[in-house]
């Protein structure tokens, strides 16, 4: 094995280990939320983190993964300043773009509510989001250099640091309410992601700033902050405006969910809380598994831009087919899994019958969600946006079409063969993006 698979195999294990542990934290806090706030304010909560997800997207969506690219590109001359000149402009173009954002998200959060929620009160967990617009866009770009040199160690602890202080200000913050015996929402959570992105932005600045400090100066001239930051721009708003119009259609998805769920006669409250179960509860234990697949997709990124910035196209194709296979077999054992313990998962760990109904129908997107995972990693280190964004799209559309026609009939059933449907079209296009890859 060359030393750059192994670098890849070593940083994919290092992500699987953390992301494990992260998402099992996530996991149990999962099961604390919904005894704490209840399904119905988790599903308030998930209506809402689109939003905030697209605020992200606009600031730092295109321009960290253009970054890890770019990086990796240039660590070919081995003697250049190139990638530290990306990775500071990028961070400031994203910084600027963050403190933009964050300031509309919060002067406006109010008008947001109203029109695009239709309820004011959810205006505090916009403002509180608002805040954690910055630290999240820098500790993303600060990451991406790591990726990009294929360090894993830092992003894993960053990873596991978030993780563990998103909790622990849970924990604290239901102590505080129930001392003063106030009733927990929605915005316990908001206030949680909050204090897991300054953990995780402070400590990613500790550790460029160390990096910094041990590179051994260049003789090479560096490009100028504007040339520099024309390439970065120029080559991520394609991907930002890919990214951002797919998600304002999850943020419409999103939205629609709950109103399709009471025409299908849910009340309103029944309808946040079947919407929270299924977003809060079986969504992110299907999605356990996919650890692996994730990290993979992270790790294969900058190889695959090496691989194309020197023309090495084998390496590319057998890149691509480890990776399906892989994926392959981790997405069966899992549908295997769900689709015959599902029900006993669900009460065991949520005492709900129906979170256990909902991981055994969703058992048969575990091949294909794993799958999509790791081949948009492999779209975006071949710098395929385009691909990307007709293979998002499609499958988004098709599932907005299940949300609107489809719930009001089956109810939420509905939405879940949507997910079916939408994940394996995904999946088939993708494959035919990526043939002349693998074939």
């Amino acid at each position: 094995m060359s030393s750059k698979k192994k670098t890849i195999v070593y940083g994919t294990a290092i992500l699987s280990i953390t992301g494990f542990m992260s998402r099992l934290i996530g996991f149990f806090y999962k099961i604390f939320l919904s005894q704490t706030i209840g399904a119905a304010e988790i599903g308030i909560f998930q209506m809402i983190i689109p939003a905030y997800t697209l605020a992200l997207t606009l600031c730092v969506g295109g321009i960290s993964t253009v970054m890890a690219r770019m990086i990796a590109a240039s660590s070919i001359h081995t003697d250049s300043d190139e990638g530290w000149s990306i990775l500071l402009t990028g961070t400031f173009v994203s910084a600027m773009l963050a403190l933009l954002v964050s300031m509309l998200m919060h002067l406006f959060s109010h008008n947001i509510a109203r029109y695009y929620f239709k309820d004011s009160s959810h205006a505090d967990i916009l403002r509180i989001l608002s805040w954690s617009v910055l630290p999240s866009s820098l500790h993303s770009c600060l990451m991406s250099y790591y990726y990009a040199k294929k360090k894993a160690v830092c992003p894993a602890i960053a990873q596991f640091l978030e993780q563990i202080v998103r909790v622990l200000s849970s924990l604290l913050l239901y102590a505080f309410f129930c001392s003063r015996q106030l009733l927990c929402d929605a915005t316990l959570p908001a206030v949680s992601i909050l204090f897991g992105e300054l953990a995780s932005c402070q400590y990613s600045l500790l550790m460029i700033f160390r990096e910094a400090h041990k590179k051994p100066h260049s003789q090479t001239p560096k490009p100028g902050f504007l040339q520099t930051s024309g390439r970065i721009l120029s080559t991520s708003l394609p991907l930002t405006a890919n990214r951002v119009s797919l998600m304002l259609l999850q943020s419409v998805e999103a939205v629609l969910i709950p109103r399709q769920l009471q025409l299908s006669g849910a009340t309103t409250q029944e309808a946040f809380s079947i919407y929270g179960v299924f977003t809060g509860m079986a969504l992110p234990l299907i999605l356990f598994p996919n650890t692996l697949a994730n990290a993979a997709s992270v790790m294969l990124l900058p190889g695959i831009a090496e691989d194309q910035a020197v023309g090495n196209h084998k390496s590319i194709r057998k890149t691509t087919r480890a990776a399906m296979t892989l994926c392959l077999l981790t997405g069966g054992a899992a549908a295997v899994f769900f689709l015959f313990f599902g029900k006993s998962l669900g009460l065991l760990l949520f005492g709900s019958l129906q979170a256990g109904l909902f991981l055994q129908i969703l058992s048969f997107i575990s091949p294909f969600l794993y799958l999509n995972a790791t081949l948009s990693g492999i779209l975006h280190g071949l710098g395929k946006t385009g691909a990307s964004f007709v293979i998002g799209s499609s499958g988004l559309t098709l599932r907005i079409l299940f949300v609107l026609f489809a719930i009001p009939v089956f109810g939420i059933r509905g939405y879940l063969y949507g997910i079916l449907a939408s994940e394996l079209l995904s999946c088939l296009i993708t494959l035919l993006f990526l043939r002349p890859y693998y074939s």
